[in-house]
Parts: C-alpha cells; structure tokens; sequence
C-alpha cells in the first residue's frame, strides 16, 4: 500500500501540473479592459422601450459613433459627449441592458475574452434595494469599456456573447449585425454596413 501511494505521488503531481496548466489556458483569452463610461440614462431602453439586453462592438470611430448617436443620446448622428478612443490602438464593447422602472438599477463590465472566433463580455446587473422613494424614474442603463487591439483579431471575431457572472448567456449574435442596424429608419440601411 505504502509502495503504491509512493508511486502515485509523481503521478498526483504530474496531474496537478496538467489543472493548473488547464486553468490558466481557460483564462488565456481574457483581454485587459478599463471603463470608458456609464449612465442609466441610454436611449436604448426607454425612448425604445426595449427591456432587452444588448452587446455592441465598435473597432472604430464611425462605429462608435454610430452606437453612441442611436443607443445613448438618441439624436441621430450626433456624437457630442462621445469619450474619446485611440482607434489606431483600442476598440470598445458596449451593453445595454434595456428599460428598467426605477433609478439605482446599473450595469458593471467584469470580463472580456476572446473565446476562439466569439468575443464574450461578462457583465453584473445590480438593482436598488429598496426601491429609491418618490416617483419612479424609468432608466436604461449602459457600461462600455475600452480594450487594446494588440493581438485580437478584430477582424475574425464572427459572435458576440454577453454573460452573467454565473456564466448564463444573456445575449448572443453575429458581430456584424448592430453595424448593420439603421434602427432610426427601421430597417437595415446600406450606409451601416461597412
């Protein structure tokens, strides 16, 4: 019995090595982020009216400012109050949880991988507890982050996936498809897809 257990030590270790090894090859997609902005005030969901979630990625300036003019101001093609980007360097992922019914609910990125061809954007959803007294205000919160281009490649992600911390998906669609959205005409339009 003390033979056997000897000879499993090596083993056991070799097997640990090889989890380890495996975890951190689980995180190795993991690209580095910093908030850009947030607010609970995206037209996304209330001048819409949409409760539904939605993940956006912009690789340049026209794409973001094509989200920011539709999804958070509303004033179609107008970026004022857009943040500032370094495009040659950076590109950003935007959600949009949808309308909600009173102040305090918020929305916080915690995660952005690159997962094979999907990029998957982990996101927290807090809500007020209580509920803020006094007339309820409806809101439509929104987070964006900011990540380097340096070794993703932009142009081969084919899916967006959008995650809750317990790992269920949220949303999941085609990269290319919110570039393809003219919502203030509704329908796609051949001036979105580029």
């Amino acid at each position: 019995m003390k033979r056997m257990r000897a000879a499993n030590g090596p083993n056991m270790l070799l097997v640990l090595c090889l989890l380890v090894g495996v975890a951190r090859g689980a995180c190795a997609g993991d690209i580095a982020f910093r908030k850009l902005c947030s607010g609970d005030d995206a037209v996304y969901g209330v001048k819409k009216t949409s409760t539904a979630t939605e993940l956006a990625l912009a690789r340049d300036g026209d794409e973001m400012r094509r989200i920011w003019a539709e999804d958070v101001t509303g004033a179609y093609r107008d970026a004022n109050g857009m943040p500032a980007v370094d495009w040659k360097s950076e590109f950003v992922v935007a959600v949009f949880i949808g309308a909600r019914p009173s102040a305090g609910h918020v929305v916080r990125i915690e995660g952005v991988a690159l997962k094979g061809k999907v990029l998957e954007v982990t996101v927290r959803e807090s809500a007020p507890s209580p509920a803020p007294a006094g007339a309820p205000r409806a809101v439509s919160p929104y987070a964006m982050a900011v990540c380097p281009h340096a070794g993703v490649p932009l142009a081969d992600i084919l899916m967006l996936r959008l995650t809750g911390r317990d790992g269920r998906v949220l949303v999941e669609r085609p990269a290319w498809s919110y570039r393809m959205m003219d919502s203030s005409h509704g329908a796609p339009g051949a001036e979105g897809a580029r």
